[in-house]
């Protein structure tokens, strides 16, 4: 079965505040390059196999079911509602403002 991969505007506004922090810490090029893989690496794996990943230790997240694909550094948190997978968020090394230290929602 192939799922189809949606990425909220939650998990948008995660990779943007990731690229503007890739961009401050290794420039603009490097960054871009590594937004799109890691959008195609999500995609990629969530499209074929989202079944695989363990559901998510921090259930904060209001989604009893939600499940995370480790992708390098980054926590790619997401729930499957029949064939759709939807993005919620994208945790990383860079802390959202509206989160503490730890990248979890206030």
């Amino acid at each position: 079965m192939k799922y189809n991969v949606k990425t909220t505007a939650s998990a948008e506004a995660d990779i943007l505040r990731s690229f503007e922090w890739g961009v401050q810490n290794w420039g603009a090029p490097m960054a871009k390059r590594w937004t799109i893989q890691l959008r195609k690496r999500f995609k990629e794996q969530l499209s074929q196999f989202p079944l695989s990943c363990p559901l998510a230790p921090d259930q904060d997240i209001n989604e009893p079911d939600a499940r995370q694909l480790i992708v390098d550094r980054y926590r790619v948190i997401y729930e499957i509602e029949g064939s759709l997978v939807r993005i919620l968020h994208v945790r990383g090394p860079f802390v959202p403002p509206d989160s503490d230290e730890n990248g979890v929602d206030k």
